[in-house]
């Protein structure tokens, strides 16, 4: 499966000014108006520690405090981390000029959060249009690789990473079962950065006793990948909530393609091993051309044509009945 996607190209300021333009509430606009350019500093700096494949490095540098004034609406950014003037959140940062307002960080956290329930996903609201194309960038679902795709998603969630409410780059599409299995977990690989299929992770076992068989689908770290890499990929195998396990899943949907193909390869079987290894041969190559090598029927396919001797003589053994 292709798993990188082209984000959406629409400016972040933008968004929050077409999502907020029929808030009630002046000074909620204000607000929001006036931590635009934060966030857009914020995303900013998001996609320059992703596309460096430093999303954990993200996560712990950039938990900060954000305090303004209620009179001028003036967001700083103040932490702890050591050194974080380096960073471009700081590089014009005055430490003489500091605003506070009591449970200032709670208020932005909730106006953001607000913003992305009530103006930017609600259906009929002025964000929504930017939701839907989002939504709408890619047609299943890149983490089961199969459903279609019906909400977006928080790859950092929204009441960690406020700032990143309604950032394109962190609004992942997924099928409804992946958003909800996934909740608020973070660890995941972020398509609109990582090219996770250039290399095979998933693989598949079959073993075959009696008149029946056994699949099991694994992962394994690809020796060219870095260990941060490959937890976020296993993250999607190992991170899901319990009844939506994503390799149970692909074992389930394996036993069903090759029942529903159990005539057409019981047909090349009994035409002979060679024929029937150009029969799974094809089916691999157009299922690798069209969704990658790491798609699970790929891997189903590359499993049978590696047990190709107990394959064959499994399917020649079946009688259909015409």
């Amino acid at each position: 499966m292709n798993y990188r996607v082209v984000p959406y190209n629409q400016d972040i300021i933008e968004i929050i000014s077409d999502s907020i333009s029929n808030y009630e509430s002046d000074l909620k606009k204000e607000r929001l108006k006036y931590y635009s350019p934060q966030v857009c500093k914020s995303e900013l700096n998001f996609k320059e520690f992703m596309e460096n494949g430093q999303v954990e490095k993200f996560e712990e540098i950039f938990t900060y405090k954000i305090i303004y004034s209620m009179d001028k609406f003036n967001p700083i950014y103040n932490s702890n981390i050591k050194d974080l003037q380096d960073f471009l959140y700081f590089k014009n940062f005055n430490e003489n000029i500091v605003y506070k307002l009591n449970n200032s960080k709670e208020l932005m956290k909730q106006d953001m959060i607000e913003l992305y329930n009530s103006k930017f996903s609600k259906i009929g609201q002025p964000g929504r249009t930017h939701y839907d194309r989002i939504r709408n960038l890619i047609d299943y679902c890149p983490y089961c690789q199969e459903n279609d795709v019906k909400h977006l998603d928080h790859f950092l969630p929204k009441t960690q990473f406020p700032s990143l409410s309604v950032s394109p780059i962190n609004l992942v599409p997924l099928c409804s079962d992946c958003n909800t299995a996934k909740k608020a977990t973070t660890g995941f690989f972020n398509p609109y950065f990582e090219d996770v299929d250039s290399e095979q992770y998933l693989f598949c076992d079959i073993s075959f006793q009696n008149d029946d068989y056994i699949i099991k689908f694994k992962s394994e770290q690809p020796s060219s990948w870095s260990k941060q890499k490959y937890s976020r990929v296993e993250s999607i195998f190992t991170k899901m909530t319990k009844g939506h396990e994503i390799l149970v899943l692909f074992n389930k949907w394996a036993r069903t393609t090759i029942n529903e193909s159990k005539r057409r390869l019981v047909r090349s079987a009994l035409r002979g091993q060679k024929d029937f290894r150009e029969t799974l041969l094809d089916d691999y190559k157009d299922s690798v051309e069209e969704q990658g090598i790491n798609y699970w029927k790929s891997t189903l396919y590359q499993c049978l044509l590696n047990n190709l001797e107990d394959t064959h003589k499994y399917f020649s053994s079946i009688v259909i009945q015409d």
